[in-house]
């Protein structure tokens, strides 16, 4: 079992080189990136490239942000990006944030309330939504798998 010492020393070790196909912990590597700004593109992979390059995406706490800074636009942009860096089977895990959280941090800066006025595709909302929720959270964790394996 990973504890929270061994995840920090391991995104923090940069000596490990990354095998794909080793023995865990070579055949682990994390990329931190803005994948709503930075598109996929073809190359090699620790290069750019993002397309069908991981198997697993998370997108914890941002989508609202995401949504309030681009629009409808910018959230379909992010979800088609992730499809795209995702390997076939790959995950893709999203917090999607309430509806009612996204009038408070709209004020913030006028584009913000802007755009927060012309959004069109709103988060999942409703008590039968929030009831997935496990351990205490306040919010559920959606898991997708891309198909094609």
């Amino acid at each position: 079992m990973l504890t929270n010492d061994d995840f920090r020393a391991m995104l923090l070790d940069e000596s490990t080189p990354f095998e794909p196909g080793a023995a865990y912990p070579r055949s682990v590597r994390f990329a931190h990136l803005n994948i709503a700004q930075e598109p996929p593109s073809e190359g090699t992979p620790g290069e750019g490239e993002l397309r069908g390059a991981f198997d697993t995406v998370l997108c914890l706490s941002t989508s609202k942000w995401v949504h309030l800074h681009f629009g409808d636009e910018g959230l379909k942009c992010l979800f088609r990006r992730v499809h795209a860096a995702l390997r076939p089977g790959g995950l893709f895990l999203l917090e999607p944030q309430p509806w009612s959280s996204y009038r408070k941090n709209a004020g913030l800066a006028p584009h913000l309330l802007r755009n927060y006025g012309a959004i069109q595709i709103k988060p999942p909302q409703g008590p039968g939504f929030a009831q997935g929720a496990r351990g205490g959270a306040k919010r559920p964790l959606l898991l997708f798998r891309k198909g094609g394996v």
